[in-house]
């Protein structure tokens, strides 16, 4: 222990992230009001990450920081905008999607969305299929947003949309823009290598529960006739294979 006269003068520096799944921010709190008394020159600082360093936090700790974190996710920023680690600011985290981690930030002037896939998401999802329906969106003018994906990592760097939120259902106008939307990617004659195999893939879900005894749900056979009659009943049809979502 030392004595509280001998910190006196003594520089501490003190930060947290808003969204710290691993040390709640009530610790940086708690630990700021024992500092408060003491005759140090304190510098408190929040800042909206998780469990990491803010690249802000860096920049305000040590002048000299001269935008090279090493992270990769800042790499593939400044590879597409043309921009330094200095310019990236006010990194959000946004909440949404189940397994992918995407944050706002805003780069020269302009704001925009960042998404990384999350680990072990190649395993059912094709990302060369993905990155070539969002060019084909683009194209058709449906999407003003995307600005690039890779195709083999997956990431994706889009344009930032103020107040956007999520289609209401309710909504007779905004149901009949959808729709519209949708009606013009389905007549746009768009096409690309990756067809989906809807039935192959619920093949494919199956052989995974079957592999870890999941498999065993009261109902599973009764899904399995009624998938395997919208099966026919849409072979019937005849309808040729559009591009959709």
């Amino acid at each position: 222990q030392v004595a509280p006269e001998q910190l006196a003068g003594r520089q501490v520096w003190l930060s947290h992230g808003t969204q710290d799944n691993v040390i709640p921010l009530t610790s940086a709190h708690l630990t700021r009001a024992r500092l408060e008394p003491l005759p140090v020159q304190l510098s408190y600082h929040e800042y909206p990450c998780a469990h990491t360093i803010h690249p802000d936090e860096l920049r305000a700790f040590d002048d000299k920081y001269v935008g090279d974190s090493g992270s990769a996710i800042f790499r593939n920023i400044c590879g597409v905008l043309g921009c330094t680690e200095n310019e990236i600011h006010d990194i959000h985290p946004i909440k949404t999607g189940m397994t992918n981690l995407s944050f706002r930030f805003t780069c020269r002037g302009e704001k925009y969305v960042y998404r990384h896939p999350g680990v072990g998401t190649d395993a059912y999802i094709n990302r060369r299929s993905e990155a070539s329906s969002m060019e084909a969106a683009r194209r058709l003018g449906l999407d003003d947003t995307y600005i690039y994906m890779d195709e083999a990592e997956g990431w994706k760097l889009s344009r930032y949309i103020e107040d956007a939120r999520t289609l209401d259902y309710h909504d007779e106008q905004q149901v009949t823009q959808a729709l519209a939307m949708l009606r013009r990617l389905h007549e746009s004659g768009e096409q690309t290598a990756y067809p989906f195999d809807a039935w192959g893939e619920i093949q494919g879900f199956e052989e995974s529960l079957r592999r870890f005894n999941r498999a065993d749900f009261e109902d599973m056979q009764q899904m399995r006739d009624g998938i395997a009659r919208l099966r026919a009943h849409l072979e019937a049809d005849g309808t040729p294979v559009r591009l959709c979502h």
